[in-house]
């Protein structure tokens, strides 16, 4: 059984924004995605896995990019949590 995961990987770079591989790997599923950040959604994404681990999990996490609409690029949303005394990775969505 895989170990799950999230992996992310800078494919291409402009002045305002850049374009990222992400890799989620779970119990029972694999899913690669190529979407299209700017820093300040990096730093959202990277404060709150330093705070969730600060806390050891006590707080939740939510990290959402992306719009939930039809004329999108993409839509992901993360949610980090403690279960059973471990950090798990969980509620995904994506568009």
């Amino acid at each position: 059984m895989p170990i799950p995961k999230l992996k992310m990987k800078k494919i291409w770079l402009d002045v305002d924004f850049f374009e990222v591989n992400v890799e989620l790997i779970g119990n029972d599923c694999k899913i690669n995605l190529d979407i299209y950040l700017d820093n300040e959604y990096l730093d959202e994404l990277r404060e709150g896995i330093i705070n969730f681990a600060n806390q050891l999990g006590k707080h939740e996490f939510t990290w959402i990019t992306g719009h939930e609409t039809e004329n999108t690029t993409h839509f992901l949303s993360l949610r980090f949590f403690l279960a059973e005394s471990r950090g798990v990775l969980s509620g995904l969505k994506l568009k």
